[in-house]
């Protein structure tokens, strides 16, 4: 079996494999465009700064602090503010949990959770590209979207 990948979009390769994205609250209408690392290690959707989280306003849409996740980071076990928000990347809209940590300034991270509803190709320390994959000889086969990531 073969599987023929076309490719919506490519991000050089830098320090680390990142793309770029857009994140939005639709309460307030803000909206920032960010570089984030892809973190096949995160199981989350999206992982802010947070100042990046505090200049979005999404504390208006954040969820309960006794709901807050803790996630075991390298440098230790931290709690983080749970929130939801709009990423758009590759043309795609998508509802996400956006994650910043409650102490600390934090990084913005991609996790499996988004790149879950795509096909990512790490291609040699030279470029992360995204798109879908269709296996040969089965016309239209698409791989399938995990249900409730929200796409549009």
């Amino acid at each position: 079996m073969q599987v023929a990948f076309s490719r919506s979009e490519c991000f050089p390769y830098g320090k680390a494999y990142s793309m770029s994205l857009s994140l939005s609250n639709p309460v307030n209408g803000a909206e920032a465009d960010l570089e984030s690392v892809v973190d096949t290690g995160f199981d989350g959707s999206l992982m802010v700064t947070a100042e990046l989280y505090r200049q979005l306003g999404l504390e208006l849409r954040e969820r309960p602090e006794e709901l807050y996740p803790v996630y075991r980071t390298f440098s230790g076990t931290s709690v983080f503010r749970r929130s939801y928000g709009v990423a758009r990347l590759v043309g795609k809209d998508m509802e996400v949990e956006v994650i910043a940590p409650l102490h600390g300034g934090g990084k913005n991270l991609l996790g499996r959770r988004v790149l879950n509803g795509f096909t990512t190709v790490l291609h040699r320390a030279e470029a992360a590209c995204i798109g879908d994959a269709q296996v040969e000889g089965t016309p239209g086969a698409k791989r399938e979207r995990p249900a409730g990531l929200g796409l549009r």
